[in-house]
């Protein structure tokens, strides 16, 4: 357990010095993304959230998923930040995917299909699955080979045993090695369950975690042994929103905020008005930051959310 801890560490300390002095060399780099929460569509692109207002130039990544067979049609593809904001798309009839309007950050690409276990990209590189994309960058054959996996299906429910329908499931299995030789470990992208509540995937067979969240509702997990059934329970979910504003008093437009507990993190941008928006957050206490290229904010001690509540406050960079 140490040093799968350590290996942990290491290795996100590593990406994030990387990635912190490349997007430092590109003066107006931003990292972008939306909040993960209710999905809203938009030229074929899935933003897990409410997508915001960006400037400047925009990347985009492009490949194929496959597996030994040929290109998969209709396969999930999702492009992650570190703060687990998710854009995502689906294969065309080629296997063929574009995900477009992208800041510059590190990414890590996820792949799910019918009958297949996720993948990433990239995880025998030595950053593992992450990539950095820079400004305006066209970054192509970022392919992603799936195999068979097996079955995983359960059930969303509330607390008062009520399905729940549209909720966006999502397991955590491996995807490489760290520097230390220890598995690490992604979030698939996700699959709706239906209007029963129910969902089904396919994934690796033995240990998983298995994550559920929809609109009104908290973030909640189960871990499970692969193949079989679960059921997930929602609570009623904690939110926190508030303004990012400068020394002045004036709203900072796409600053990222970030909050963080010892069970989850966090993440969005600022609209034009300086407000965010952090939800389906558990009861907790929270360190909520917020930064930009050119500053750094913090909210004064700790911030307690309760089920059902939201909590409001304003950070100064």
């Amino acid at each position: 357990m140490k040093r799968r801890v350590l290996g942990a560490i290491i290795g996100v300390a590593v990406i994030g010095i990387v990635t912190v002095l490349y997007l430092v060399s590109r003066t107006s780099a931003r990292p972008g993304g939306a909040t993960r929460g209710s999905a809203s569509e938009s030229g074929g692109i899935s933003h897990l959230g409410t997508a915001t207002a960006a400037t400047g130039a925009r990347g985009s990544i492009r490949g194929h998923v496959v597996d030994r067979k040929g290109p998969l049609a209709g396969a999930s593809v999702c492009a992650a930040t570190h703060g687990d904001l998710q854009t995502c798309t689906t294969t065309d009839a080629q296997g063929a995917y574009a995900i477009e309007n992208l800041s510059a950050t590190a990414y890590r690409v996820t792949a799910l299909a019918a009958q297949h276990r996720p993948a990433t990209f990239g995880v025998d590189t030595p950053a593992g699955s992450w990539f950095l994309l820079g400004e305006g960058e066209a970054r192509d054959k970022v392919d992603v080979v799936l195999r068979a996996g097996v079955l995983l299906s359960g059930v969303v429910r509330d607390i008062n045993a009520g399905v729940i329908a549209g909720a966006k499931v999502r397991v955590q299995t491996a995807g490489g090695f760290d520097i230390l030789g220890e598995t690490r470990r992604f979030w698939s992208p996700p699959v709706l369950s239906d209007k029963e509540g129910a969902f089904h995937m396919w994934v690796e067979p033995g240990s998983v975690e298995v994550m559920a969240v929809a609109d009104g509702y908290g973030e909640s997990s189960v871990e499970a042994e692969a193949p079989t059934s679960v059921v997930i329970l929602l609570t009623p979910e904690g939110s926190i929103s508030g303004t990012v504003v400068d020394a002045g008093g004036q709203p900072v437009a796409e600053a990222t905020v970030v909050a963080h507990s010892p069970d989850m993190t966090r993440e969005t941008l600022t609209g034009a008005d300086g407000t965010f928006m952090l939800d389906h957050l558990a009861a907790s206490h929270f360190k909520v930051t917020a930064r930009t290229a050119h500053g750094f904010g913090a909210a004064s001690g700790d911030v307690a959310v309760a089920l059902g509540k939201q909590t409001t406050l304003k950070i100064q960079l």
